[in-house]
């Protein structure tokens, strides 16, 4: 069977897409991404890991606001061209900015496709459009989950947002293969850390959903951590900009996916604070916390969505009230203890390794396209 999966960022890679895609390849399905490259960054062609990549390249930027109305309907129509000559028998549609294609696409063909939803992508949208076009998203998102073949989405929480507007939903969590090839060691010394340091790192996007700021704050009151911080995003100038003013504070800039758990391991303690002002954030549960519990390193995070669930549950971290500079040096200092870090960073790896790994995930994502073919049949 032949898979494309569509996807509006350029697939740096995308960690929970590669994901997928592999699964979905050493299954028996052939699979393709396509996907937009708006700084025009990456080959417009290319084989990763044995997935076809095709990029299109359409000038645009990153958290743009409405201006981006100007630009995607442009990639909207150059991929539904490039999806009518790949010919697939499965559309998997990342996210609800790529539905439109999937949609379209299925009234000419009648081929099945699903809405692989990532988040809640109008909350997630809504500070940056304004509330005309957030409106407009909610219609989109309501008219979409009615009309995918299938829904996948990251969590119950969202599972059961997706059920209420008539969507047939299966959860594919944001869960990390636990056992297997082991990363690359960094030593702290490559990594320009002190080997005695006490580090506590946030790995991730640097969006305005993220509470990095206070992170930094946090080390003008408790000052016997190093924080490390590694990503990219929206934030970043406003991040840069602080760090002359917190030397405990290092940035590693983006960094290649196939080392990012490289610094997952390195790490002491794991932090990932969000913003209650961010729709999206009552719905999280993502890629970080599945690798602070698969590594064994506690997690400290915010009083919001599943991320916070999960770990007063399984036991394998700090949940904080707000994400304010005091209520995270408090956290920091309680995993200073070496003793308390192995206690709850163990509870996590249990946890992994008895539910969140992406076995189980895997499990559930072929059960979908399992179901959408004997349908077919």
């Amino acid at each position: 069977m032949n898979v494309v999966m569509l996807l509006s960022n350029p697939f740096r890679p995308d960690p929970r897409v590669l994901k997928e895609a592999s699964s979905l390849k050493k299954n028996g399905y052939k699979v393709s991404i396509l996907c937009w490259d708006r700084r025009s960054e990456f080959p417009t062609e290319e084989v990763y890991e044995g997935i076809t990549i095709r990029r299109i390249t359409i000038p645009s930027s990153y958290a743009s606001g409405p201006q981006q109305v100007l630009h995607i309907p442009r990639f909207w129509y150059q991929a539904l061209n490039i999806v009518k000559e790949l010919k697939p028998d499965i559309l998997h549609c990342h996210d609800l900015d790529t539905t439109p294609i999937g949609y379209l696409y299925s009234r000419k063909t009648n081929i099945p496709w699903i809405y692989d939803a990532h988040e809640y992508y109008p909350e997630q949208m809504r500070q940056q459009v304004g509330r005309f076009l957030y409106q407009l998203l909610l219609l989109l998102d309501n008219f979409m989950a009615k009309r995918a073949c299938k829904m996948i989405t990251i969590n119950e929480l969202l599972a059961r947002h997706f059920r209420t507007l008539g969507g047939r939903v299966s959860i594919v969590g944001n869960y990390q293969p636990v056992w297997g090839k082991q990363p690359r060691v960094i030593s702290r010394s490559d990594a320009g850390i002190r080997e005695e340091a006490y580090l506590v790192a946030y790995i991730g996007g640097f969006t305005s959903a993220r509470a990095i700021l206070p992170l930094i704050h946090a080390t003008d009151i408790y000052k016997d951590a190093t924080v490390l911080l590694v990503g990219d995003g929206s934030q970043r100038k406003q991040i840069e900009a602080e760090l002359p003013n917190y030397p405990q504070v290092q940035y590693t800039g983006w960094i290649p996916h196939a080392e990012i758990e490289s610094y997952f391991h390195l790490a002491d303690t794991i932090y990932y604070g969000l913003y209650a002002a961010s729709g999206n954030s009552r719905f999280s549960s993502p890629n970080a916390l599945f690798q602070a519990m698969k590594f064994g390193k506690p997690i400290i995070t915010t009083d919001l969505g599943e991320i916070a669930d999960i770990v007063r549950a399984d036991k394998c971290g700090i949940v904080i009230d707000k994400p304010t500079a005091p209520q995270i040096a408090q956290a920091i200092q309680i995993l200073s203890d070496e003793n308390e870090r192995q206690r709850l960073g163990a509870n996590g790896r249990r946890a992994a390794e008895r539910k969140y790994n992406w076995e189980v995930s895997k499990t559930s994502l072929l059960g979908v396209y399992q179901d959408i073919l004997s349908k077919q049949n």
